[in-house]
């Protein structure tokens, strides 16, 4: 079946554009709503860790299959590596059964696995988790949630300090063997505090921790903590919206809280070049598209 399609490889940001405006009808079709030029802009033009892995696949003259990662650099406490975020999958319904995505997929994975890229990585949801794991053998795990907790006012809670980016970088560090987003490169935390539409906070709390936060809906999200304990001082800092972070049933691998509601949100990964390794999930990774 896949036969019948022409596959095309995107290599470089200038031929991505030409292909534009049909993503963006295909992406209409699939999820039922337009998709903000700003934001693709941002996401696959600007991206300082270089350009995207793009695979596309025509019927004729229609787009009908687009798979995509955007490379990021992350760090260990010893290392950096290349990589790569997955991005929007879309299969057209009409071709939904001809092996499009594991195609386009593997062709991406091959292109950027040649280029060094350590591993890819996202967030599926429920509903293409079990494609990702057969199709693709990633690697899942159901050990996430975002928990929203609501605020709690104490005497005496921790005080933070709103910080600029430089002084963020220059705070940030890594200790732990799992990888992270390198949020001390200048570019790359730029680049991810001009997302379209969001207001991002950088804050500093006792002992040198840090936080990233965003308001979203009724809530403050905290996207990035240094510290697997969010201090209760946040939930002052977060006045009457309560805050949201994802946390880590397994272990103490993530945010931990008290009192709060959870919503699954899986992590999933393949990697390229070496099998033993595990990363650090955070929000700052997914909100991305």
């Amino acid at each position: 079946m896949v036969n019948a399609y022409t596959v095309i490889p995107v290599n470089n940001n200038e031929t991505l554009r030409q292909h534009r405006e049909a993503i963006f009808a295909l992406f209409t079709l699939c999820f039922g709503h337009k998709i903000d030029p700003k934001l693709w802009d941002w996401a696959y033009q600007n991206n300082p860790c270089g350009d995207a892995y793009v695979h596309l696949a025509y019927k004729n003259k229609a787009l009908v299959g687009h798979y995509a990662m955007i490379p990021q650099h992350y760090y260990n406490h010893t290392q950096q590596h290349t990589v790569a975020l997955s991005m929007t999958t879309m299969v057209h319904p009409a071709h939904r059964r001809a092996g499009l995505f594991q195609t386009l997929a593997e062709a991406s994975y091959a292109q950027a696995s040649e280029d060094g890229v350590l591993a890819v990585l996202g967030f599926p949801n429920s509903k293409s988790t079990p494609g990702f794991k057969k199709r693709l053998q990633w690697q899942c795990s159901d050990d996430y949630q975002i928990v929203k907790t609501k605020t709690k006012v104490q005497e005496g809670a921790d005080q933070f300090l709103t910080i600029n980016p430089n002084e963020f970088c220059k705070r940030f560090q890594s200790h732990d063997k799992r990888f992270m987003l390198n949020l001390s490169q200048k570019d790359l935390l730029a680049w991810r505090l001009s997302k379209p539409g969001v207001n991002y906070m950088l804050l500093e709390g006792e002992q040198q921790t840090l936080f990233i936060v965003k308001p979203y809906l009724d809530t403050l999200d905290v996207v990035f903590a240094s510290t697997p304990n969010i201090p209760s001082g946040l939930l002052s800092f977060a006045k009457k919206q309560g805050y949201s972070a994802l946390m880590s049933f397994s272990g103490n691998q993530g945010p931990q809280m008290e009192n709060g509601d959870g919503v699954q949100y899986r992590f999933g990964y393949r990697t390229f070049q070496k099998n033993n390794i595990s990363f650090s999930p955070q929000l700052i990774m997914s909100d991305v598209f």
